[in-house]
């Protein structure tokens, strides 16, 4: 049975999930895969043989994403979050990340995105012990971004932070040439959902994360 669980949420891009889906098949060796799809938009999205599929009522992103990961908990031992314009290029870039959170007990693993590289793991492998303690994998009242800015600080304040340079997965954002601005995009970066997600982390940050960091640390210790 694989180890890792990979949760793709999407909306508006079957061609990207197809995509995403395809690279994972040629380069992962253990991992399941799971996309998560909103009821209004399920029914543009062919099913893949052999992939797990997810629908739920339109909640946003980070919200998905913590339904899926607190519902596999006790299934695997890592969970990892890709955008549907991810792309796994390293052969066995599962494992890579794996090995240093299976040394250690617990962590966070991420790879080079060819956008944000070491400064932010915009894709991420979490262990499932860390997600169990907190009750999310990134707190739940973000909306779509800051996400990335809470696995690093969680991942830096646990000293259990690992980036590869070596391990390639690919962000085709609009941010780099490849990307092709769209509807998502557009609500993702609207200026309500930054500042929603700017209040709410700072928020967070100042009267939520230390404590959490100290429920980590002592359940671990």
């Amino acid at each position: 049975m694989n180890t890792n669980l990979i949760v793709i949420p999407s909306r508006g891009r079957p061609h990207n999930a197809e995509r995403a889906f395809n690279a994972i098949k040629q380069t992962s060796n253990i991992s399941d895969l799971v996309f998560v799809l909103d009821k209004d938009d399920e029914q543009n999205y062919p099913r893949i043989p052999g992939v797990s599929y997810e629908v739920l009522p339109r909640i946003k992103m980070n919200k998905s994403l913590n339904a899926i990961a607190l519902k596999n908990i006790y299934t695997y031992e890592t969970i990892t979050f890709m955008g549907d314009d991810h792309l796994t290029q390293t052969q066995n870039w599962d494992e890579v990340l794996y090995s240093p959170i299976k040394d250690r007990g617990f962590g966070l693993s991420y790879g080079n995105d060819s956008l944000q590289g070491e400064a932010l793991p915009t894709a991420v492998m979490i262990s499932t012990n860390l997600i169990k303690i907190l009750g999310f994998m990134a707190p739940h009242d973000l909306l779509h971004l800051y996400m990335d800015y809470f696995w690093l600080d969680l991942g830096k304040e646990l000293n259990a932070i690992n980036y590869f340079e070596c391990v390639d997965i690919k962000h085709i954002h609009y941010g780099n040439t490849e990307g092709i601005y769209d509807k998502t995009y557009e609500e993702a970066n609207s200026a309500f959902t930054v500042n929603e997600d700017y209040t709410v982390y700072e928020n967070y940050k100042q009267n939520y994360f230390l404590d959490d960091v100290f429920r980590i640390k002592k359940m671990l210790k």
